[in-house]
């Protein structure tokens, strides 16, 4: 709006009632607020898009291309030379092809994962895994699982978790159990049961962290990933102070940059190192997050509801005003 604009609006306030005049502030005060909200929603999605960039960074770091896979951790010696094909390798690369697919380097990075997971997973029987709901609508069991050995390459070794052992992981006590069905059942198209477990699995918030069976004195950081991707999947918006909470969790130095770290305590007091697992899982629900968080929705349609009702009342003031004053002309 330019000055020969501002000089006519106000211009013509001089011939406004006051209920008009009442309205036109009230709107503008609250397309104000509505824009500064508007501004720290963009703020806080760059905030995202660093970090995921950040993160993507740090698993193209660990990866080994004589293995042709990437490592579970840069923290120790032990570590560095152990790669999981689920669910490290498995997350890493769903990361990769959904928030890297631009990045020329990215791409192929995801392309030789491919190949050697295929290669590693050879002559394994059906080694099924619960994270495969992330891309196949088939129906897994969720049950108990087991590490095995799948290679050895001196120091190195290739192993990966199988869900196939006897028992049923209970929704209702396992808060990743509880989202990863939720994902599954929103896959084959059926929310009520999708919100459902949804809604078991967030029971075990308590403030937090996650507080379910697997809990001992740390809270798991994955968890919070899981929560964040199911939520946005099945349009619950979560309260922003979890995602600034995973968004705590990531580290900015040493060899863990980039990285999430695996646990923490308190109000998201990192505890811990950084692994695959969890930074692929948190990339993952940030990318596809991409939401202004529930309390600046809110709070903006509360004020544009308030702000429309104001005007709505202030013309309708106006207008009685106009009509008493020419009927008693």
């Amino acid at each position: 709006m330019n000055l020969d604009m501002l000089r006519l609006v106000f211009g013509r306030m001089k011939n406004w009632t006051p209920s008009l005049a009442t309205a036109f502030l009230a709107f503008t005060i609250l397309l104000s607020v509505f824009l500064v909200l508007s501004v720290q929603a963009l703020d806080q999605s760059d905030i995202q898009s660093q970090s995921i960039l950040s993160a993507l960074n740090y698993l193209a770091g660990n990866y080994n291309a004589s293995m042709g896979l990437i490592h579970e951790s840069p923290d120790s010696a032990n570590l560095s030379n152990t790669y999981w094909l689920y669910s490290d390798n498995f997350l890493a690369n769903l990361a990769f092809q959904r928030t890297g697919a631009s990045n020329a380097s990215l791409a192929s990075l995801a392309e030789n994962v491919t190949r050697s997971a295929a290669r590693y997973f050879q002559g394994q029987p059906n080694p099924v895994n619960q994270y495969q709901v992330f891309t196949n609508t088939s129906r897994f069991p969720f049950n108990a699982s087991k590490d095995f050995i799948f290679r050895t390459y001196g120091v190195a070794v290739v192993k990966s978790t199988v869900n196939n052992q006897s028992g049923m992981l209970d929704p209702k006590k396992y808060a990743d159990i509880a989202f990863l069905e939720a994902i599954w059942y929103h896959n084959v198209r059926q929310d009520p049961y999708a919100l459902s477990v949804f809604h078991d699995g967030f029971a075990l918030w308590n403030g937090t962290g996650f507080k379910d069976d697997a809990f001992t004195s740390t809270f798991a950081t994955y968890k919070i990933a899981l929560y964040l991707y199911a939520a946005k999947l099945l349009g619950q918006a979560p309260d922003s102070s979890i995602v600034d909470g995973l968004l705590a969790l990531q580290l900015h130095r040493g060899v863990d940059s980039g990285g999430f770290v695996t646990e923490y305590s308190g109000r998201f007091g990192p505890v811990g190192g950084s692994n695959t697992e969890t930074t692929s899982l948190a990339i993952l629900a940030l990318s596809q997050q991409g939401f202004i968080p529930s309390n600046i929705v809110s709070l903006a349609f509360q004020l544009i509801i308030i702000g429309v009702l104001v005007a709505f009342a202030a013309l309708i003031a106006a207008t009685v005003v106009r009509r008493s004053v020419k009927q008693d002309v």
